[in-house]
C-alpha cells in the first residue's frame, strides 16, 4: 500500500507481489522479506534514468532479446488474468476483465488509427479502457451493495448452541467448556473492508486472551459463519488466507458454515478448505464442535482418573451426586440417567434378603422398608423408603471406607433399590 502510494505520486504503476519477485528478493538478500533488493534495484534504474543511459543500453540490446522480455512479462500477466483470475474472481469481475481486454485490443488495432491524428495522443487505449473499468467496477459494486452489509459479529459458545438433544450431563458439560469456543458471523456481501475489519477483530479477540486468560481456557474452535453470504469479492479471499494462517499458528480449529453454494466453491478451488472443516449449515458445525468438545472431555477424564488421589475425588463427586439425585417413586426409575450404565434396579419381596457381609455394592433405597443390621449384631437400623427422604443410602461391607459396615440387609416390606 504504501510503495503503490508512493508510486503514484510519482507517475509510476502500482505495486503488487509475485512469485518470481520473491525468489529475485531470496537470491540477493537471502530473505523474500527485505526490502534491500527493491530499493537497491529502483536506485539502479533512477540512477540510470537520470545520467541519460537507458536510450543507449536499449539501443545495443538485442531486439529479439527486448522481444522476449515484453512476452515474458506480457504473457505471464495475461495467462494470470484472463485464465486463472476464473479461479479467484466472481464471473462478474471475470467478465470485467475479459471487457477491458477486448475493448483496449479493438481500440488501439482497429479504431484508433481512423481517428484524426490530432485527436489520437489525447485518447490512447490504456485511458480508454481504464475509464471503461471504473464505471463497470462502479456498477459491480452498486449491484453487490443494494442493501446495507453488517458489521462482523462475534459470539461466544455460552449463547450459541446445536439443535442436538443431549443428557443433562452433557449440557453441563458444553457449559463448562462455552468458552473454548466462539462463532464469527459475516452477512451479506463481503468485500475487503468487511474481510478486513473481521480479521482484525479475530487479532484483538485472541491478543486480549492471551493477555486475560490462561491457555487452558483460550478458544479451541472457531466458527465462521458465512451461512447468510451471497458472495465474496476476489481481495476479501485474500484475506481469509490470512485468517487461516492465524488460526493455524495459533494451534485452533478452523470451521467454516458456508450455505451458499457458489461461496462453497470459491472456498474450495482457493484451498481454504484444507486443514479446515467445512459444512452447509451453522447448525452442523455447532454440533460438530459439540461433539469434539465432549470427546475431548471424556479423553481428559480418563487421563485424569489414571491418578489415584484424582480418582479419589471423582468417586467422592460421584457420592454427592448420588445424594442429589431425583426419585420419581410413582414410576419406580431414576429422574437422571447419571448413574444408570452402572446400576440396576432391584425388587425385594418381604423377608428377602438384600445383601450379606461379602458385598461390596452400594445401594440407594427409594421405596419400601429394609432393616439393615451391624457387624457386632447389637444394633439393627430400620430404613423406610420415601419421595422426600432421598439421604437413605445402605452401604455394605467395603463400599465406602471410614463409614460404619454393615453385615446384612434384609426387606421387611415389599421394596425397590
Amino acid at each position: 500500500g504504501k510503495a503503490t502510494m508512493i508510486s503514484s505520486f510519482l507517475a509510476g504503476s502500482p505495486a503488487y507481489g509475485q512469485t518470481k519477485f520473491n525468489v529475485i528478493n531470496l537470491s540477493i538478500a537471502g530473505t523474500s522479506e527485505s526490502s534491500l533488493p527493491t530499493l537497491l534495484l529502483g536506485g539502479i534504474c533512477l540512477l540510470v534514468f537520470l545520467s541519460g543511459a537507458a536510450g543507449n543500453i536499449i539501443n545495443i540490446m538485442p531486439r529479439f532479446l527486448l522481444g522476449g522480455l515484453c512476452v515474458f512479462a506480457g504473457v505471464g500477466f495475461l495467462y494470470e488474468n484472463l485464465w486463472e483470475g476464473r479461479k479467484k474472481m466472481n464471473r462478474a469481475s471475470f467478465a470485467i476483465v475479459w471487457i477491458i481486454f477486448l475493448v483496449n485490443f479493438i481500440w488501439e488495432f482497429f479504431v484508433l488509427q481512423n481517428l484524426p491524428k490530432d485527436i489520437q495522443p489525447m485518447v490512447p487505449g490504456l485511458l480508454v479502457v481504464f475509464v471503461l473499468g471504473i464505471v463497470l467496477s462502479t456498477f459491480e459494486f452498486m449491484f453487490a451493495f443494494m442493501h446495507k452489509a453488517k458489521d462482523p459479529s462475534i459470539r461466544c459458545g455460552d449463547v450459541c448452541c446445536s439443535s442436538a438433544v443431549r443428557s443433562d450431563k452433557h449440557d453441563s458439560q458444553l457449559a463448562v467448556m462455552a468458552g473454548w469456543f466462539q462463532v464469527f458471523k459475516v452477512d451479506s456481501f463481503v468485500f475487503f473492508g468487511t474481510a478486513n475489519t473481521l480479521y482484525q477483530q479475530l487479532k484483538a479477540h485472541l491478543a486480549k486472551q492471551k493477555v486475560t486468560l490462561p491457555k487452558a481456557e483460550r478458544t479451541k474452535y472457531l466458527i465462521f459463519d458465512l451461512s447468510e453470504v451471497t458472495g465474496i469479492d476476489s481481495s476479501a479471499r485474500d484475506v481469509f488466507y490470512k485468517v487461516h494462517r492465524l488460526l493455524k499458528s495459533e494451534g485452533i480449529n478452523l470451521v467454516w458454515a458456508i450455505t451458499n453454494p457458489k461461496v462453497g466453491e470459491a472456498f474450495e478451488d482457493q484451498g481454504l478448505y484444507v486443514g479446515a472443516i467445512h459444512f452447509d449449515s451453522l447448525d452442523l458445525a455447532l454440533r460438530h464442535v459439540e461433539d469434539e468438545l465432549l470427546r475431548k472431555a471424556h479423553h481428559l477424564s480418563e487421563k485424569w482418573l489414571v491418578n489415584q488421589t484424582v480418582r479419589d475425588i471423582f468417586q467422592r463427586q460421584v457420592l454427592v451426586n448420588v445424594f442429589n439425585i431425583s426419585v420419581r417413586a410413582e414410576e419406580k426409575s431414576f429422574a437422571s440417567s447419571r448413574l444408570r450404565p452402572w446400576s440396576k434396579i432391584i425388587t425385594l419381596s418381604s423377608g428377602e434378603e438384600l445383601c450379606g457381609d461379602d458385598d461390596d455394592n452400594l445401594y440407594l433405597l427409594y421405596s419400601g422398608e429394609v432393616q439393615v443390621q451391624e457387624r457386632d449384631g447389637s444394633h439393627f437400623d430400620c430404613f423406610t423408603g420415601s419421595f422426600f427422604n432421598l439421604d437413605h443410602v445402605l452401604v455394605s461391607v467395603g463400599a465406602l471406607a471410614g463409614l460404619p459396615a454393615t453385615i446384612g440387609a434384609v426387606a421387611t416390606k415389599d421394596s425397590t433399590v
